[in-house]
């Protein structure tokens, strides 16, 4: 997945940004770009699960010119964001089945493979 032309990654970081608006985190955020990214990333690597940490958190923080502990707390810091009943339900129906209950919290490494899912998902029917 990794072979994108500037086309393709333009178009994936446009899919990524308007999920990101349908569940509810805004850009003025801070961690809108850190969640971006990881996203990417995750959505490159095959949303395999076990990477987050190892991979996902030290990749973001290269590209981003930052630390692993800024990207995780700024990342959770959007993810935080999505703590309310209504969000959590644009989250369920962004997928298309119920992910979180209403006394769920949502974590980083959820949010982040869920949208990555969603992504290879949508794109493999395109």
């Amino acid at each position: 997945m990794n072979d994108e032309t500037p086309k393709q990654e333009k178009r994936l970081y446009k899919r990524i940004t308007l999920y990101l608006y349908k569940i509810g985190v805004s850009p003025q955020v801070k961690g809108f770009s850190c969640l971006r990214e990881a996203v990417r990333i995750c959505y490159d690597s095959g949303a395999s699960r076990g990477i987050l940490t190892k991979k996902i958190y030290k990749e973001t923080a290269r590209n981003l010119d930052s630390t692993i502990v800024r990207v995780e707390r700024n990342i959770r810091h959007a993810v935080d964001s999505l703590d309310d009943k209504e969000k959590l339900k644009k989250i369920n129906g962004l997928v298309g089945y119920e992910v979180l209950t209403e006394y769920e919290k949502p974590t980083s490494g959820m949010i982040i493979y869920l949208l990555a899912e969603q992504i290879i998902t949508d794109m493999t029917e395109e």
